[in-house]
């Protein structure tokens, strides 16, 4: 494993954890300390950016104050440091489809009764940013469905238009199955840097709105053989043919744009 070497020490597998949400989510949650922190345990103190860590064996304890520091070292890699004044634990997350195998180092004072408090420490932090994974997605879908509806808004559209630049129009041909293609070459075509906000419509032999902000798909709305489609990208694989292209981009912000 590349992120098993780049590390320089003998990082031992504690253990694994299933997951359902997305890479991105996951590994948005684990490159991020600050939305880890509630799921850290051991948490005795805290100052600034510094953390109060208590482990106990026994009758024996060992405290240190740590430093959280993350590295995402390959695409499906994650590796945490907590540097201390006496001590450093290391934890490397290695990510696959709906598994995170989890591996984890100690060096420092009184490894015998702080090794296996780390074991615990890196499976609750891969624990949380799974759970916290799941409910940043459910809140992105939630967004999602509301900018939908807003798309089967005419008078939403308008409002949207009116702060918005017609950027580009073509004349496309979609192939039945291959919508999420069409996506791409939108991509490809460069404006998503340019602007906060794209809106993309087009009509032909069906019709359909698409938002995104920071260049994610945030809202779809559709008729597709005469079907109202809120939301949905699986169900536009059903369009084909010719269709005129609009795009828009704004520089407005999300809320704004969204109230």
């Amino acid at each position: 494993m590349g992120g098993l070497a780049r590390c320089n020490v003998t990082l031992k597998k504690v253990g694994e954890i299933r997951y359902e949400s997305s890479i991105k989510n996951l590994i948005r949650v684990l490159t991020s300390p600050d939305d880890l922190l509630p799921g850290i345990p051991f948490v005795v103190g805290l100052s600034g950016k510094r953390i109060r860590l208590l482990f106990r064996r026994l009758l024996f304890r060992f405290q240190d104050d740590y430093e959280i520091n993350s590295e995402q070292l390959e695409e499906d890699e994650v590796k945490l440091i907590f540097k201390g004044e006496k001590s450093t634990i290391i934890i490397l997350f290695k990510i696959y489809p709906r598994l995170i195998q989890v591996f984890a180092d100690y060096s420092g004072p009184r490894k015998w009764v702080v090794w296996p408090r780390v074991k615990d420490l890196a499976l609750s932090i891969a624990s949380f940013a799974v759970e916290h994974a799941g409910h940043v997605e459910q809140k992105e879908e939630e967004v999602k469905e509301d900018y939908s509806k807003m798309l089967a808004d005419l008078s939403w559209i308008t409002r949207l238009l009116m702060k918005s630049m017609l950027v580009k129009t073509m004349d496309v041909v979609i192939r039945r199955g291959e919508f999420n293609k069409f996506i791409e070459d939108l991509h490809n075509l460069g404006v998503f840097k340019n602007y906060k906000m794209i809106y993309v419509s087009g009509s032909g032999n069906g019709s359909f709105r698409l938002l995104f902000i920071n260049g994610e798909l945030v809202g779809v709305y559709s008729i597709v053989e005469g079907d109202e489609i809120l939301g949905d990208t699986t169900k536009l694989n059903k369009l084909e043919g010719y269709y005129k292209v609009k795009i828009y981009g704004s520089i407005t912000p999300t809320l704004e744009v969204k109230q």
